[in-house]
């Protein structure tokens, strides 16, 4: 059977602030995983990390976007 790598996500240097860290976290994750003797799902886990980046992203423009309102 043909393992499909899943697709790489942006690299870090393209976030900032909370994305960046996440992940970075979620790289070294991947790699304790792929390492360790346990089953591990990585479509699953790159599944995962998209949806938390995706959501990073929406609260980072909603928090700027609500500290420019309290400035009018």
């Amino acid at each position: 059977m043909r393992k499909i790598k899943p697709p790489t996500p942006p690299d870090n240097k393209e976030r900032a602030g909370p994305a960046r860290d996440f992940s970075i976290f979620s790289e070294l994750e991947l790699e304790r995983r792929r390492n360790s003797d346990q089953d591990f799902d990585a479509d699953l886990f790159h599944e995962a990390v998209t949806l938390v980046l995706g959501k990073i992203a929406g609260l980072g423009g909603r928090e700027q976007g609500d500290a420019e309102d309290d400035h009018q």
